[in-house]
């Protein structure tokens, strides 16, 4: 089996170099597969020929290549058909039937194959090459070359390919602004997705084609604005294909477009296309226009195409009409392949406006690409007919969809999100700032539920509900045990009180610094030095606390423990701290009389006493033990003493 693939290969190889100095003037083309049963798929060259020249070849061949394995090989297509495409005027013939006529004349060659594949792989690429490309004025010489890739793999084995409704010939006037469309239909319903690339070439069966370089021009010719001299106005619709530029210089020129296949958004198939235009000078020349979507009934319009609800019919219309009021208007569409079953009529054909009316039912979800060909059979010298497409993309309305059910505070507004048609199910009448914006302001007083729905899908629709929660007022204070004057070493037991607050979250710092580990009510140190800031920060997270965040802080008072507040040292009480008996000496040489007053930390008088006898170096007893525990000042005769009672 091994040694009969290496002759075939070799034997193919053969061929293809020979064929390549048969074909000639190949102006465009493309590369198509469709799926017969199992691996079994048939080939089709679709090639388009100049009339004048060199006949076609009776045969072209396929290369077969793909990225799983190194095997290349050819197999020979047979020419199945060869048609002169039809003049745009009768009166105005081209050289296929005329070679001495200024219009150029194509010819469609179909050539096939039936081939069943030895293997699965996803990454097969057929291809094309032909000897010489007809002549064109935005390309330097080149041999033609095109290929389709798609994946047969799994499921993707029944795939065929895309295939297109419209021929790769286009005749155009220069400085009129031309549409053009392929008209691409997938068989299997999967999404295409449209772009210009480079036109490529290739000599070597299984190599990687390289791309043609531009001929010189003015601005450049590049991809994808400006492949042939267009004056940068070339526009492709990724969605629906849809080529629009306005040609600025005679000639023929060639542009190639690919449409890649996506399931499920996994590419799956390729398709290069080259495109042949064929600029003309018109002596005189028309436009034409399409009015915007009128007579909608249950479908939206915007820029994006036509939106219909599954199940619901749907029509729309819209009016072409030219600047050439002699005009001969006649509009086809391609309705019978893109959306089966729908109901396109045409109101006064064959004259400068036509109205259009389209009615249909969506079927399923998958967006639908209705495109109407617009052809101008006036028949103008030099003779040439002028097509436009006006492409219509048909889309499914999905549900709409707002966001979680929520609250707001008292007082508060909210801006609602998904669609632009609202009503109030219940709750606050006249709570929407609008009915029919894309984000209407909710401002409910009392818990309201709102509607977000599709006019046309009355199935389609979606609800929120918006609570009101009361506004709250939160407090904190912060108390220290024993207080805030203490002898050093003391521990200290901060609390924070708070009200109003369910949900609270707290954060204490000592001199700015956050203390680690510490999050409940209260905290606890017995390292504190004089001077020391505590803080507590509460958070609330409560439905609506106002405020949200506050804090409260502390300064200690920290001593050494005996000694005094005064600087003369007339007295010295000990034990200090103490269960509340202290001794009081008097340290002068003389008798005295003194006054005695005890102040707790908030300034508060707790113990009084006047004209009590102090002998020289005497002690009296004070008795303070009915006092609580905390930091107090001892004044003797106004001298202050700090003393601390601790049981």
């Amino acid at each position: 089996m091994k040694q009969y693939l290496k002759l075939l290969i070799v034997l193919s190889a053969s061929i293809f170099s020979s064929q390549l100095t048969k074909a000639q003037n190949i102006a465009a083309g493309e590369v198509l597969y469709e799926w017969i049963s199992d691996s079994t798929y048939r080939i089709i060259l679709k090639s388009y020929f100049e009339c004048s020249g060199a006949t076609e070849p009776s045969t072209m061949q396929l290369c077969l290549s793909n990225a799983c394995t190194t095997s290349v090989s050819t197999v020979s297509m047979a020419k199945t058909s060869a048609v002169n495409l039809p003049p745009s005027c009768t009166a105005y013939p081209t050289k296929c039937t005329q070679p001495s006529s200024s219009i150029p004349g194509y010819k469609e060659v179909i050539y096939s194959v039936m081939l069943t594949l030895p293997y699965r792989c996803n990454a097969w690429k057929f291809s094309v090459s032909n000897a010489n490309r007809a002549l064109c004025a935005n390309l330097m010489s080149s041999t033609f070359y095109t290929e389709t890739t798609f994946n047969n793999t799994g499921s993707y084995q029944g795939n065929s390919s895309p295939w297109f409704i419209n021929k790769p010939i286009m005749y155009a006037c220069i400085n009129n602004p031309f549409t053009y469309n392929s008209s691409a239909i997938d068989p299997n319903g999967d999404s295409l997705v449209t772009d210009i690339v480079n036109i490529r070439t290739s000599t070597i069966c299984g190599g990687t084609p390289s791309s043609v370089a531009f001929n010189t021009a003015s601005p450049s010719l590049s991809v994808p604005t400006n492949p042939f001299q267009t004056n940068n106005t070339t526009v492709v619709n990724a969605t629906t294909g849809q080529l629009s530029c306005t040609p600025a210089v005679l000639g023929e020129n060639i542009s190639a477009l690919r449409v890649r296949e996506y399931r499920s958004g996994n590419l799956i198939s390729s398709v290069f296309r080259d495109l042949r235009f064929v600029m003309l000078s018109c002596s005189t020349s028309s436009t034409t226009t399409t009015s915007p979507f009128l007579a909608l009934t249950n479908c939206g319009a915007g820029t994006s195409g036509i939106t219909a609800c599954i199940g619901v019919p749907f029509s729309f219309g819209f009016d072409v009409k030219s600047t050439d009021t002699s005009a001969i208007l006649s509009i086809s569409d391609n309705s019978s392949f893109s959306t089966p079953g729908a109901v396109v009529t045409y109101n006064v054909q064959n004259t400068d406006s036509v109205r259009v009316t389209y009615s249909w039912t969506l079927s399923s979800t998958m967006m639908r690409n209705v495109i109407f060909t617009i052809k101008d059979s006036t028949c103008r010298p030099p003779g040439i007919i002028t097509y436009n497409s006006f492409s219509v993309p048909i889309s499914v309305h999905f549900l709409p969809k707002t966001f979680p059910d929520t609250f707001i505070c008292q007082g508060k507004s909210i801006v609602l999100s998904g669609g632009n048609n609202w009503s109030i199910i219940s709750g606050t009448p006249g709570s929407l700032s609008c009915t029919t914006c894309t984000n209407p302001v909710a401002t409910p007083t009392t818990k309201s539920v709102y509607r977000i729905s599709v006019p046309a899908c009355p199935s389609l629709n979606d609800t929120i509900t918006i609570d009101v929660k009361p506004v709250t007022i939160p407090t904190l204070t912060l108390s220290a045990n024993p207080g805030t004057t203490i002898s050093s070493g003391t521990s200290v037991t901060f609390t924070a009180n708070t009200t109003n607050c369910t949900n609270a979250q707290y954060l204490w710092r000592k001199n700015g610094t956050v203390i680690s580990g510490v999050t409940t009510s209260t905290y606890t140190t017995s390292a504190l030095a004089n001077g020391n800031i505590i803080s507590c920060e509460l958070t609330c997270n409560d439905s609506c606390p106002n405020p949200k965040v506050q804090s409260q802080q502390l300064t200690m008072n920290v001593t050494s423990g005996i000694a005094s507040m005064q600087q003369n040292g007339h007295f010295t009480i000990s034990p200090n701290p103490n269960n509340g008996i202290f001794t009081i000496t008097n340290q002068s040489a003389t008798n005295g009389k003194y006054n005695l007053q005890v102040v707790n930390s908030l300034g508060q008088e707790v113990y009084k006493k006047q004209d009590v006898i102090f002998n020289a170096k005497a002690s009296h007893y004070l008795n303070l033990n009915h006092l609580p525990v905390g930091t107090y000042t001892l004044k003797i005769n106004e001298e202050p003493y700090r003393i601390i009672i601790s049981k």
